[in-house]
């Protein structure tokens, strides 16, 4: 196996943040300004979102909509409106001192970007299966996987750990609500493992795969690499209509 540099996808990275500060600027800056103005930046900011997304191209990536478009579009609108409101709240912005609010509003707007770092690496994803070998982009790295040297491929599960779900009502009731709403909206990773002699395990997550990872199994088993057949919840394909 030979992993090397995908710098290329840096440029998601870059984007983001560009739009975020369109975002950031019309929301904070909205009251004061105008709300005319403010929606013509936020405008102008998802034409650039939309013209300059450069999603990952193969044989298998990952849905548009509901892996990178969704999320993107959560995390510039949460993040600017947590980091907006105390702004908003507060009076007299030449006094120097913000709401209190910033203290619980800003970690949240925080918190928020990550929807939009889980957007990039979706978007950055791409695999492909060529006559020798499987070649994997995601984030800044790429793989290149001869098939001899993957032993077998198999069902990857991953959860929180139940003490972090245990800890959900004592979080509300000490008033820590973006934590707790975190938890409670995480949910279990489902993927396929690949085996790699000599090396770790290669995880391709399948939820929102497309292709479906039951295909993608078929595939690889068709290049006579042995797997499990994945359920099709598992799979991320849908179950037959009764």
């Amino acid at each position: 196996m030979r992993k090397e540099a995908h710098l290329v996808a840096l440029w998601g990275l870059v984007l983001r943040a560009v739009v975020l500060a369109l975002v950031l600027a019309a929301l904070i800056a909205g009251p004061r300004a105008g709300w005319g103005w403010a929606a013509g930046l936020i405008g102008a900011g998802l034409v650039v979102y939309a013209v300059a997304r450069r999603p990952g191209r193969g044989d298998f990536t990952y849905a548009a909509a509901s892996a990178i478009v969704i999320p993107d579009l959560l995390g510039f609108a949460l993040a600017g409106l947590f980091a907006a409101f105390p702004v908003w709240a507060t009076p007299d912005l030449g006094s120097g001192a913000l709401h209190p609010s910033a203290w619980l509003m800003w970690p949240m707007a925080l918190l928020s970007t990550s929807l939009l770092f889980i957007a990039w690496r979706s978007e950055s994803f791409a695999l492909r299966l060529t006559p020798e070998a499987l070649e994997m982009t995601r984030g800044v790295a790429c793989w290149h996987v001869p098939y001899a040297e993957i032993s077998e491929v198999g069902p990857w599960r991953r959860d929180l750990p139940r003490w972090m779900r245990a800890v959900v009502p004592f979080l509300l009731a000490s008033g820590r609500y973006g934590p707790a709403g975190a938890v409670m909206l995480a949910r279990e990773r489902r993927g396929i493992a690949l085996r790699v002699r000599g090396h770790p395990d290669l995880i391709i997550e399948t939820d929102s795969l497309h292709p479906a990872g039951s295909k993608l199994l078929k595939a690889l088993s068709q290049r006579g690499i042995p797997g499990l057949p994945l359920s099709p919840a598992r799979s991320g394909a849908r179950a037959p209509a009764s």
